[in-house]
């Protein structure tokens, strides 16, 4: 049992989904697993079998032991009206008709363009748009 998981986040590392998905391949015939490998490697780190199956059904069907949260945490950007500013004024006026072609073209989210950052004052979109 030297090679148990230890655990120090809320979620286990890619290293150590590895290390699950490394003991689960000698229980591996005709591309299933034998009956009782999940509780048995669970056994070997520590692990709650539930969690072990979540690890190789994910690899299994995505093919890596990468999160999808990357990316997705965190604060939201957040960006300053001089910034936004910057940004409307650089785009040429006939691709500003709409808050939709404004983001297109200046690659923040429509979220962005209608914050009160772009509007501030004025709630007449069509002079922020021909600013």
């Amino acid at each position: 049992m030297d090679n148990q998981v230890v655990r120090t986040r809320r979620e286990l590392s890619s290293d150590e989904k590895v290390t699950v998905i490394q003991h689960l391949h000698p229980f591996l015939r005709k591309d299933k697993l034998q009956r009782g490998a999940y509780k048995h490697v669970a056994e070997q780190l520590n692990l709650d079998p539930r969690t072990v199956g979540y690890i190789w059904r994910t690899f299994r069907d995505r093919g890596t032991t990468a999160t999808k949260k990357r990316g997705k945490v965190g604060p939201k950007r957040a960006y300053t009206a001089e910034y936004v500013q910057q940004l409307v004024q650089a785009v040429p006026v006939d691709q500003r008709s709409t808050f939709r072609d404004l983001a297109a073209a200046t690659g923040l989210s429509l979220r962005a363009m209608k914050s009160r950052k772009l509007l501030m004052f004025d709630q007449n979109a069509e002079t922020v748009l021909t600013v």
